[in-house]
């Protein structure tokens, strides 16, 4: 009797969150990238995979996600367009076409969200990019973000939540910033509050400018994407890096900025105390504070 097929994700249904037009006419719209988002032309998508062991109903999570999706949209606009080059100009551009919108999957999958999550297991790769939508493109235009919402219909249940971003959009913190305003929105009952409340991105690459910067671009693009429109994208590594989970209850937290802060000093935030922590760990395990303790930078 042969084995039972591995876990997929089956997508339940693509539609679009489109971009609300407010009295602009709902014309096109078009951001032109500077040298340095020109650079990640040819990167893999940013993804991000968030799991929930449980959740609300799922028909509810869907609608929460995206309704509070259209209503930060705007403020994110460029998000709904599509990476664009030029021949003419020998440029990159994001473009916002009326209409435009992010795609949207519904999925569900019988992986185990339990196993993804196991501390004592490796994470299984290959099943999370499963639960992020795929915007890659061989050639341009190439849509600039989706997102993807997934039931896990079997085991215990859950849902997951991936993001993809292309790289010469938004960077890690633009990307951040965006996934706070989102998960803002999706759990207030007034989405305006949240828009109110912080302030609006800025979109204008012209801030950055320079003399010879348009001919930097097109060097960049001769160099990392020489047949434009077609992309030929960088390769993956070929050692695949090993992922573990490990958790830190609230007080080893606490317990890691007390040290730092033992010679005086401001307290840091958790992500600089976890950073710091897993830099001497990892320095310690490769042999390199072996020197006599010294500090290792």
């Amino acid at each position: 009797m042969p084995p039972p097929p591995p876990p997929s994700v089956r997508t339940r249904s693509v539609t679009s969150v489109a971009l609300p037009t407010h009295g602009d006419g709902g014309g096109c719209r078009r951001v032109p990238l500077s040298p340095f988002d020109a650079y990640w032309v040819a990167l893999p998508p940013v993804r991000r995979v968030f799991l929930f062991p449980s959740p609300p109903p799922f028909g509810d999570v869907v609608r929460a996600l995206r309704d509070s999706l259209e209503a930060v949209l705007p403020a994110f606009y460029p998000f709904a367009g599509a990476l664009v080059y030029s021949p003419e100009e020998e440029s990159l551009s994001i473009v916002v076409e009326a209409g435009g919108g992010v795609a949207f999957v519904e999925a569900e999958t019988d992986l185990d969200l339990g196993r993804l999550v196991d501390e004592g297991e490796e994470h299984d790769e290959d099943a999370l990019r499963q639960l992020v939508p795929d915007i890659r493109r061989d050639e341009l235009p190439a849509p600039v973000m989706a997102a993807q919402v997934t039931e896990f219909v079997g085991g215990g249940g859950g849902v997951a939540v991936g993001v993809a971003m292309h790289h010469a959009a938004a960077d890690g913190r633009g990307l951040w910033r965006f996934l706070e305003m989102w998960s803002a929105a999706a759990a207030a009952a007034v989405a305006t509050s949240v828009r109110e409340a912080l302030p609006p991105p800025l979109h204008d690459r012209t801030l950055v400018r320079f003399d010879g910067d348009g001919e930097l671009a097109r060097l960049f693009l001769r160099q990392i994407a020489p047949d434009l429109p077609k992309i030929v994208h960088a390769p993956l590594r070929q050692c695949p890096l090993s992922r573990r989970t490990f958790t830190f209850a609230a007080p080893a937290v606490k317990l890691l900025k007390q040290r730092a802060t033992v010679g005086g000093g401001k307290t840091p935030s958790t992500f600089a105390a976890m950073a710091a922590h897993g830099w001497v760990s990892i320095a310690r395990a490769s042999g390199l504070a072996d020197d006599g303790g010294g500090p290792v930078f």
